[in-house]
């Protein structure tokens, strides 16, 4: 759609008169918030006006001013935490800063100092042995102060040389006293550190730790085709990483857990229930009077009513000109003078003529109405339709089957049982074709039986599995009450195999107790990595 010049500069003008009066309120905000010393706030509003007027002094002379501001207020809040010894919080504020004014000679001193200070008291926490917190301190640096980031990285690479070589000795003594979970959560984070010397060694030691230490469930007794199909359902389903399922014929030195399963063989009914469906067709036509033949009809004989009246009309005229005529017959001639007689005679011949021009149109009109009535149907068809009740069928096979199984443990716990019957149903319609309806034919369909074994076989493996979880969850809890009232030495090895076993169930407070006891704050997150 076109505009006009006219409407085209009006929009011009209302834009930008809205544009005038949003870039005044945020100014106006700006300035109230920085009377305030709420220069966060202010900054925000002055940027705003600024998007909005790239080309404002003003606006730019507010926002530089502002910033100024908050560097001054973000330098003095680094000397304040410097001086409590936060300083991670002295370094949030110089980021901050940084971020604003960069070339900025407050924000250069800031950055000097808060970076020096921080190196210091990281290579002091490192002499005094506290390697994370050290190295905590040296990677924030680098991530919050950028520009220091190459100054930073030799002494953080010193770190974690001395941490890895300590946690490589550590995991030397776990080792060697048996204690193989705290022994690999010391060399995984010890190759997290340092890949190159340690990353052979955690490798070896958690393909060792899950070999010996992983809870084991072996099966037990004779197995048949089905529960070894059940078996390998469950094999080959999901568990965590600290429960070994074995395989039909496997062994294992110490299992910690046997498997009894017995699936009988499955048992089978069929069953048929009946109902009534309707059906809707067209069975026919019929004929029904068409009410626009009515109509046409009802037109026709006004139209022949209208032509009748005026022809009747020029009879009268003709009439009437016959009469004239004859009066002016009598009169005889009269030169130059137009008589009353002549004078009627020229009006009932324009009369006369009026009144055959409207019969010749009226005809016509019957003409047309005539044809209307001859195109029109005076009857039509209407289709007739019919119900039909025929009958389907709804044909059931179920299949069921006993599912036995339990899981005795080795460590004296309570043996787990599950004693279900297992069932599964499907169903299918049948009926014959209703060809008068247009109804196609359903023909029975019902799977064969080996499908319904089949459901009734991963029914049972995930009864099965459950139980295996369940069990294993018991194993896990075990662990977890061992390491609070077991020996104080085998307490980080505890924690650790009860962690590794699977990561994801492990609550915050024992992933706590994990870190503060290995020195290590990530400790759940490097035994849940996969190496």
């Amino acid at each position: 759609m076109s505009r006009s010049p006219r409407r085209l500069a009006l929009l011009t003008a209302l834009a930008l008169f809205s544009a005038g009066c949003a870039f005044g309120k945020h100014i106006d905000r700006g300035d109230e918030a920085f009377a305030k010393g709420q220069y966060d706030a202010a900054l925000v509003e002055y940027q705003a006006a600024l998007k909005l007027k790239p080309e404002s002094e003003e606006a730019a002379a507010k926002v530089s001013q502002t910033k100024e501001k908050l560097v001054a207020e973000a330098c003095a809040t680094t000397r304040a935490r410097l001086a409590q010894g936060d300083y991670l919080g002295a370094l949030d504020a110089t980021s901050k800063a940084l971020t604003l004014r960069p070339e900025a000679e407050p924000t250069r001193a800031a950055v000097r100092e808060v970076s020096d200070r921080s190196q210091q008291m990281a290579m002091q926490l490192a002499d005094e042995g506290n390697l994370a917190s050290a190295l905590s301190l040296l990677e924030s640096i680098a991530r919050l102060l950028p520009p220091e980031r190459d100054a930073v990285e030799p002494k953080a690479a010193e770190v974690r040389g001395r941490w890895s070589a300590r946690l490589g000795e550590q995991a030397d003594s776990a080792e060697k006293a048996g204690r193989s979970a705290e022994a690999y959560l010391l060399l995984a984070k010890a190759a997290q550190l340092s890949s190159e010397p340690y990353a052979k060694r955690r490798d070896a030691a958690r393909s060792a730790l899950l070999e010996s230490r992983r809870f084991a469930l072996q099966p037990e007794g004779v197995l048949g085709e089905a529960e070894r199909a059940v078996l390998a359902s469950v094999l080959s389903s999901q568990v965590p990483v600290g429960l070994h399922l074995l395989a039909h014929g496997e062994k294992s030195a110490l299992p910690g857990a046997t498997l009894r399963l017995a699936l009988a063989a499955p048992k089978f009914a069929t069953g048929a229930t009946r109902r009534q469906e309707r059906a809707t067709y067209q069975s026919g036509v019929r004929s029904v009077e068409n009410p626009f033949y009515r109509q046409r009809e009802s037109r026709v004989t006004e139209e022949e009513r209208r032509l009748v009246e005026y022809e009747n009309e020029v009879t009268r005229l003709e009439s009437d000109v016959t009469h004239y005529q004859a009066a002016v017959h009598r009169e005889g001639p009269t030169p130059n003078v137009s008589t009353g007689a002549e004078q009627n005679l020229y009006n009932a011949r324009n009369r006369l003529e009026s009144a055959r021009g409207r019969v010749i149109d009226q005809r016509s009109q019957l003409q047309h109405a005539r044809e209307e009535l001859r195109r029109e149907p005076q009857y039509n068809e209407e289709p007739v339709f019919s119900e039909l009740y025929y009958t389907v069928t709804v044909h059931s096979l179920q299949g069921s089957a006993l599912l036995q199984a339990t899981v005795a443990h080795a460590d004296g716990r309570a043996p787990l049982q599950v004693a279900e019957n297992l069932s599964v149903q499907v169903l299918d319609e049948e009926h014959a074709e209703q060809p008068i309806a247009g109804v196609a034919a359903d023909p029975l369909e019902l799977p064969p039986r080996g499908n319904l074994v089949a459901d009734l076989r991963y029914q049972a493996a995930e009864r099965v599995r459950q139980l295996a979880l369940a069990s294993f969850a018991g194993h896990r809890q075990a662990l977890l009450e061992k390491s609070r009232t077991g020996p104080e030495a085998d307490r980080l090895d505890l924690l650790a195999l009860f962690a590794l076993s699977d990561p994801a169930a492990v609550d915050p407070s024992v992933a706590m107790e994990l870190a503060g006891r290995s020195g290590i704050p990530d400790a759940l997150q490097v035994l849940a990595a996969v190496p």
